[in-house]
């Protein structure tokens, strides 16, 4: 449990995570899709899975990105299920509290679980102010010891609140309003290690069976286990979180559950794991199942080629990309490349005003760094999705057409997103161009650098547009914007040149 300010701003700079939302809907596919596709166009985000069990009427969502994203993503997610859902209506053999039931954050590559309790407690203010959803901090978060598991949060589900939420100080949530939202019910989002979700289905439909192999299961170390029924396939199921995978491994637990099982003359259909494990747990159970001790993450050969190739040269981890881009394919092609190109600029500008910023410049200054600095850490991943979106929209190109129609709208997105591109880039070198006072004269080589490469990217999104116009029937109101974003750079390129000391 950790009681510091949720708004501590001291934490790493561009930290990764994996957040795992569960979502009360398992069972229409439809409305699954329509909450993660708000993921498809934030930056920073990357969704890996989502996973529905019609039995349990919920599904598991995993994504991984970086913090602030994530906390945007996040909220977006949250605000378009309870527009979708209705927890009066939900039925399933699972426990749940609210429509997103939990929200766990899991530190990753340059996170620490610090980092975790500060972009959980931020994602939960902002849904318990603007969504009026209450919300209970648990795991590392939790700032009350009765709410570190989440289990105690469940207990007596969501009729506990429904009758006690306004009555009784001990179920006052930590953000968000004392009344459970009607729709979205209530919310548990917090931070915490590794677990790994893994369900055991038993050839039997004997509730009584699952559940008392469960509650020997739960005397393990480090397994949390429930018994369920599962209608739709008319047998039952042992649902297991193991919490701690050093101490009991996948194969141990399957072996134990298995064991119970015969006892009482059952077999064991099927397992299946949900979302994702980290590739420690998974050599944990060769390890222990076939005594290879020297068995390590490196012996696996992808990991070993990834983790060779980054020591001996990070660069090399752009290979595939580059080699894509060097290909005969027609994809990708200039738009992507001006958008990595962008990317790589503003990433420069990210480090130029972050390491370069003067603490004694005026708070007016730097309040502009700050403002910049903010812009390029969201922009530059927003780069790198834009340069996915001009491969995407040019595959369409290339897809032929059956009408005229279809063709105009194939060259009109591949013009919009280099487009985009050129908007963006005007903005990021104002507000950096800006702050420029605020930055020590050893980065201003480094500043200048990302502007120059910027000022490229520019003119090679510009010029993928210009390519795609005479395919374009209604082309007049692209070309006129075209032209003004065009005269705008020049414009604030002559301020650029006028301000470097390197000329």
């Amino acid at each position: 449990m950790n009681r510091e300010n949720p708004m501590k701003k001291e934490i790493n700079p561009l930290p990764w995570f994996e957040v795992v939302p569960n979502i009360s809907e398992g069972r229409d596919p439809s409305k699954i899709s329509s909450i993660v596709e708000v993921f498809q166009d934030i930056p920073g985000v990357y969704l890996l899975g989502a996973e529905g069990d019609k039995d349990h009427n919920r599904s598991v969502i995993t994504l991984v990105g970086l913090g602030e994203a994530l906390v945007e993503g996040l909220f977006l997610m949250i605000q378009k299920a309870l527009e979708i859902l209705d927890l009066r209506s939900h039925q399933g053999v699972h426990p749940r509290l609210g429509v997103v039931d939990v929200v766990p954050w899991i530190p990753l590559q340059n996170a620490t679980m610090k980092d975790a309790i500060h972009y959980s407690r931020l994602l939960a203010k902002r849904v318990g102010e603007e969504l009026e959803i209450p919300v209970y901090l648990y795991g590392e978060s939790a700032q009350n010891h009765d709410r570190i598991h989440l289990a105690d949060l469940r207990r007596g589900g969501l009729e506990k609140y429904l009758d006690n939420i306004q009555n009784h100080a001990s179920l006052k949530p930590d953000f968000g309003p004392s009344k459970v939202h009607p729709k979205g019910g209530v919310m548990a989002i917090g931070a915490r290690d590794f677990l790994i979700a893994y369900n055991i289905i038993l050839d039997s439909s004997d509730l009584k069976l699952a559940r008392s192999i469960s509650r020997k299961i739960r005397k393990l170390d480090g397994i949390k286990a429930l018994g369920f029924a599962l209608p739709s396939k008319n047998k039952v199921q042992v649902s297991m979180n193991i919490v701690d995978f050093r101490q009991n491994s996948i194969p141990q637990v399957y072996s134990e559950v298995a064991r119970l099982a015969s006892e009482k003359g059952v077999s064991v259909e099927e397992s299946e794991l949900i979302g994702l494990m980290p590739a420690e747990a998974m050599v944990k159970s060769f390890q222990k199942e076939f005594k290879m001790t020297n068995l390590q993450p490196q012996k696996v050969l992808e990991v070993n080629l990834w983790e060779t190739m980054a020591q001996k040269n990070p660069l090399f981890l752009v290979y595939p990309y580059l080699s894509s881009l060097a290909s005969q394919n027609p994809t990708p092609g200039g738009g992507s490349a001006a958008g990595v190109t962008a990317a790589i600029g503003t990433a420069l500008l990210c480090m130029a005003l972050g390491k370069g910023k003067k603490k004694k410049a005026s708070p007016e200054i730097l309040a502009l760094v700050d403002e910049a600095l903010k812009a390029c850490k969201a922009w530059y991943p927003d780069f790198l999705n834009l340069a996915r979106r001009d491969e995407e929209a040019y595959q369409k190109v290339c897809q032929g057409f059956s009408n005229q129609e279809e063709k105009e709208r194939a060259f009109t997105e591949a013009a919009m997103v280099p487009m985009q591109m050129i908007s963006q880039i005007l903005q990021i070198t104002q507000k950096v161009l800006k702050a420029k006072e605020g930055v020590k004269k050893a980065l201003l080589p480094d500043f200048f650098s990302g502007l120059w490469i910027l000022k490229g990217a520019f003119f090679s999104a510009s010029y993928m547009v210009k390519c795609n116009l005479p395919y374009i029937k209604d082309k007049t109101n692209l070309e006129n914007t075209l032209e003004e974003k065009l005269k705008e750079f020049q414009r604030l390129w002559k301020e650029v040149e006028k301000q470097n000391p390197f000329k």
